[in-house]
Order: structure tokens, then C-alpha cells, then sequence
């Protein structure tokens, strides 16, 4: 095997601009859904299993392929200021999209999962900067999941 350099002037890498943020609307189909064991360093979640998903946006001229990641944390039962904890937000997420929001299990959990990855869904993303922060976090919300009578929109490929 020949790696030929001829014409080739080497440059010094570049960061090629910072995390752009997106803010809008969106369709995206889901890369993955599943149910993982924390593997970090955090003590506080060590024996905790969490429900993570990533979508990608499939339809927009500037962000098409952009990914959106979840991750719901199954064993905690830290509530939101609305009394909501990460398992209830997740069941909310399922009963928009018309899956089984009723599981009591993993097992019954993953099954839903599977139907989760078939679906295109609209998004709406959003972020903001912590004043602490290096940067802005993104975050989004599945608002349900897209008509496709009404749409031409094509899951994305993987």
C-alpha cells in the first residue's frame, strides 16, 4: 500500500466554529431508543438505569441530520416543580406519540421502545446559557408524532 504525499501541505487543525445551537420547529426520526445502566462517575447515579434516545432531524435545509439526544433517569424519583419525575415525563412522552404509557417493567418498557424507533415526530427545540456555563445547552420537547397522509417526510438513514 502506497500513501502518496505528493502535492499534500500538511496544516494544523482548526475548531471549525463553535456548538451551533437551533432554535424552531422540526420533523426527526429516532436513531435509537433503549434502556441503559449508568456507566459514569457519578456516585449518585451508580445501579441506576436510564431510558436514552436520540433523534435526528430529517427535513430541514440547515440542520437535517442534527441530532437531539434524551435520556431519562428510571430509578430516581426526583420530582420536577410540577411533581414530575423523569419516569412520569417519559410516560407523558409515549401517551402523546399513542404508545402504551402503562408499563411496569423493563421488558414491557423496551417493547414500546421498539415501536418508538418507527415513528417521525415534530420536535421543538429551544436552549439557553447557564451564567456558569462554557455555552448554551440544547433542549427539545416531542410534540407528537407527524402525519404521514398529510406529510412526505422519510425517516432518516442510518
Amino acid at each position: 500500500m502506497d500513501f502518496s504525499i505528493d502535492g499534500y501541505k500538511a496544516e494544523k487543525v482548526k475548531e471549525d466554529g463553535a456548538f451551533e445551537p437551533i432554535k424552531g420547529k422540526y420533523n426527526a426520526g429516532f436513531e435509537y431508543a433503549r434502556v441503559e445502566d449508568y456507566q459514569g462517575d457519578k456516585k449518585e447515579f451508580q445501579g441506576h438505569k436510564f431510558f436514552r434516545y436520540a433523534l435526528i432531524i430529517c427535513d430541514d435545509e440547515n440542520y437535517s441530520g442534527r441530532k437531539l439526544w434524551g435520556s431519562f433517569n428510571l430509578v430516581s424519583a426526583t420530582a420536577d416543580k410540577k411533581g414530575k419525575t423523569k419516569l412520569d415525563k417519559l410516560r407523558d412522552i409515549l401517551f402523546t406519540l399513542g404508545l402504551n404509557s402503562s408499563f411496569l417493567n423493563e421488558e414491557d418498557l423496551l417493547a414500546e421502545a421498539e415501536k418508538l424507533v418507527e415513528k417521525i415526530v415534530r420536535v421543538s427545540c429551544r436552549y439557553f446559557t447557564p451564567p456558569d456555563a462554557d455555552g448554551p445547552i440544547q433542549l427539545h420537547t416531542i410534540l407528537g408524532e407527524v402525519d404521514n397522509s398529510t406529510s412526505s417526510v422519510e425517516k432518516p438513514k442510518f
